[in-house]
């Protein structure tokens, strides 16, 4: 993610609303991928955390915006960067994803639902 590493990332949400929207039932996760020197990739075992923008209404028509912070790399020696994915989940059902780049959800498939999860 262009800005992740290090500066953070602000993703603004655009909503298009079917119906009430309860904003304790949203759930976002995020994951940066890194790449070690074999050319591996996985999910990095750095945190990062994610803070919405306040107050959140998830009004139609309108935008929530949230800011994502990710350090780098735990070790920049052995690992670097390789791209973010993230999941909007309502009532723990996948609303949208998006990853850079686009592959990353090829290689790393998000659950179309969650059972229980502790998410960002």
């Amino acid at each position: 993610m262009e800005g992740l590493p290090n500066e953070g990332k602000e993703i603004a949400i655009p909503v298009i609303k079917k119906g009430e929207i309860l904003a304790k039932s949203v759930k976002i996760i995020v994951f940066a991928v890194e790449k070690s020197a074999s050319g591996q990739k996985e999910f990095s075992k750095n945190s990062i955390s994610s803070k919405w923008s306040s107050p959140v209404h998830w009004l139609d028509g309108g935008v929530e915006t949230v800011q994502i912070s990710y350090p780098g790399p735990l070790d920049p020696s052995k690992e670097s960067y390789a791209g973010y994915i993230i999941g909007l989940y309502y009532e723990n059902v996948l609303q949208d994803q998006i990853s850079e780049p686009k592959t990353l959800l090829e290689e790393f498939p998000l659950p179309k639902a969650l059972k229980g999860q502790n998410v960002r």
